[in-house]
């Protein structure tokens, strides 16, 4: 069907076809809201799986918060596609350990080159799969970003990043404390809205260009910290960066957007970062704790804090004690020798990088 129309909005409610929901009902499914499945997307027919925004969560499992439509497509039909390759494929097919208590109760797709995480809540002898069904079990958590895309009257090109989950108003966001710090530009047509969250981690971004641009490559700032991005807020604080859009689009941030520079982060942080995350995530939750407990006054606090880092709460001794800790471990020459050997193995796809001697690691 063609309408001419210069711009066309559509505010119907997504809802279930109604053919759809007379064949899931006629099938003897079980419909509550959508389609009835378990933590494995496993429905009260053995033969019959879900995924989507078409299904819901047993009650049981007290996951409303949780469902399909809340999180990355992506991320949830890969966890499916695992869930039948378990059922389908010969040489697993016999390992119903991993089938039934190996399961992936954390998933990230292969969208952000995400390592996925499992964690094993089964028990030491082997359960029936009577008892697995009935007994409470944690639904799949998944990670990947919520990305949606749309090229609008113009051109204008639109991209909009957030954490999975249920969305929370805008007007609800700015009520809360500690919401980290936003960055915002718009310079020669184009609009970039960064959210960095209290442990200055990318969170959300908003883009509106004239001009087309990659959104995968945008996807890849998702989750991480400001600093890799040349200590990105203090630039942005001092009025070095006027537009975030055209300082992502540079030459030098290439790396941030290839595979094996996501596969080099996860070797530091296999090498000493994971403990300096923890120890530090262990103090930030412990200082806010106390101060919770002791409600100092707003005088106090403001003494406490650090004037830059309001926003977000970090202050001088959370940094130093950090700083104490990640010089411990050898932190700054662990990445350099692994930032070294990602240079000289990767020369040719980044000829704008200086590279290293390799006799000074």
């Amino acid at each position: 069907m063609h309408v001419p129309c210069f711009a066309l909005f559509y505010f119907g409610i997504k809802a279930i076809d109604l053919n759809a929901f007379k064949a899931i009902n006629e099938s003897g499914l079980v419909y509550d809201g959508g389609l009835v499945v378990g933590p494995m997307f496993e429905t009260n027919d053995p033969h019959v799986y879900g995924a989507g925004p078409c299904v819901r969560y047993s009650r049981r499992l007290y996951a409303p918060d949780r469902l399909h439509k809340y999180y990355c497509s992506e991320d949830v039909g890969e966890a499916l596609a695992r869930q039948l390759l378990l059922k389908l494929d010969p040489f697993m097919a016999g390992r119903t350990d991993l089938e039934e208590l190996d399961n992936t109760h954390r998933y990230s797709s292969s969208l952000l080159a995400y390592r996925e995480s499992r964690a094993s809540f089964g028990s030491s002898g082997r359960l029936s799969n009577s008892a697995m069904k009935s007994r409470w079990q944690p639904v799949t958590k998944f990670e990947s970003p919520i990305v949606q895309m749309a090229t609008l009257p113009g051109p204008l090109y639109y991209m909009m990043l957030r954490k999975p989950g249920r969305r929370v108003p805008m007007a609800v966001q700015l009520l809360l404390p500690r919401q980290g710090h936003t960055l915002i530009t718009n310079k020669r047509g184009n609009y970039f809205r960064l959210q960095i969250n209290s442990l200055h981690c990318v969170e959300s971004i908003s883009c509106l260009s004239k001009k087309p641009f990659s959104c995968d490559n945008f996807t890849q700032l998702y989750g991480k910290h400001e600093a890799y991005f040349n200590n990105l807020l203090v630039r942005y604080n001092i009025n070095l960066i006027d537009d975030l859009f055209d300082y992502f689009t540079k030459p030098w941030t290439a790396a941030f957007f290839q595979e094996p520079f996501t596969t080099m982060l996860n070797d530091i942080y296999e090498h000493g970062g994971n403990t300096v995350y923890d120890v530090v995530k262990t103090k930030f939750n412990e200082f806010y704790e106390g101060q919770r407990a002791e409600s100092v006054t707003e005088e106090l606090s403001a003494f406490i804090f650090n004037e830059s880092c309001k926003e977000c709460g970090q202050n001088e001794v959370l940094h130093h004690d950090a700083d104490i800790f990640w010089k411990a471990v050898g932190g700054e020459r662990i990445v350099f020798k692994n930032l070294t050997r990602y240079l000289h193995k990767n020369a040719v796809a980044n000829p704008h990088y200086a590279v290293p001697d390799m006799q000074f690691i």
